[in-house]
């Protein structure tokens, strides 16, 4: 089984190497500070927090399924692909609050 990648660790890396060369090397790179200066920002941003508890998860579901359903649907679609495309934009909705790359 391989390890997850530590993204945060891997970028704090890169700024430190890109900074490390335009330093060292006089490196001049288009828009350099401000890169630098996303990517700092960038990391000094807290990790994002998981869930307190069950009841969140399902109030965001439910927040985003509900969304879908008020948003119509194509005539054509069965009960079941509505049902389907409101489930799905429920867990996406879950999944863009706390979701996170492993």
């Amino acid at each position: 089984m391989t390890t997850p990648t530590d993204w945060r660790a891997l970028c704090v890396e890169l700024v430190e190497q890109l900074q490390r060369a335009i330093n060292d090397h006089g490196l001049c790179l288009e828009g350099k500070d401000a890169l630098m200066f996303r990517a700092r920002a960038a990391l000094a941003q807290p990790e994002p927090q998981g869930p307190t508890d069950e009841a969140e998860l399902r109030t965001t579901y439910a927040i985003g399924a509900e969304a879908r359903w008020r948003e119509g649907f194509p005539e054509a679609w069965s009960l079941t692909d509505m049902e389907r495309a409101a489930h799905t934009a429920g867990l996406r909705a879950v999944l863009t609050r706390w979701g996170r790359p492993q």
